[in-house]
């Protein structure tokens, strides 16, 4: 018979800012005992309405946040651990670095490999091409479908 121990620990990610995320943990305890897990940012308890901890023990981001507002970090950014505990004592799982993205980072990418500037529509989220650049382009992230006037970003 074994003690608590963690069955999944959380993993590096990438999150894209506005987006839901998810970070595993599980834990089981001996016997089946109850285990309650408490996640930390940055050495901080987690305890806020857009973060919260599922019933497995996995915390869900509503939206992932990177912004700072009056020199406070309100940004999701950072090291996360999953605490452990049962009636027996309590385990820390491996950091998991938390780092952000934004979908205008993939077109800035695209700008750079393309090698000439792209018009961009934020609105519509469509790359607007004059007549003589027409952009081809095979990133996994996204899909360009090309025309002689425009092109969708399908995110």
């Amino acid at each position: 018979m074994g003690g608590l121990s963690f069955t999944t620990e959380p993993q590096d990610v990438v999150g894209v800012k506005g987006s839901p995320l998810l970070l595993n943990c599980t834990a089981s305890g001996p016997g089946g005992a109850p285990v309650n897990i408490t996640w930390l940012k940055d050495g901080q308890e987690v305890n806020d309405a857009r973060r919260y901890v599922l019933r497995n023990g996995s915390l869900f981001f509503t939206k992932v946040v990177h912004r700072r507002s009056r020199g406070r970090d309100r940004s999701d950014v950072g090291v996360y651990e999953c605490l452990a505990r049962d009636r027996n004592g309590t385990i820390i799982s491996r950091k998991a670095k938390l780092t952000c993205a934004s979908k205008f980072s993939f077109l800035e990418m695209f700008r750079s490999l393309a090698g000439f500037d792209v018009p961009f529509d934020r609105q519509t989220k469509q790359i607007l091409q004059n007549e003589k650049s027409r952009a081809d382009c095979a990133f996994q992230a996204i899909c360009v479908y090309t025309d002689t006037r425009m092109a969708s970003l399908v995110f």
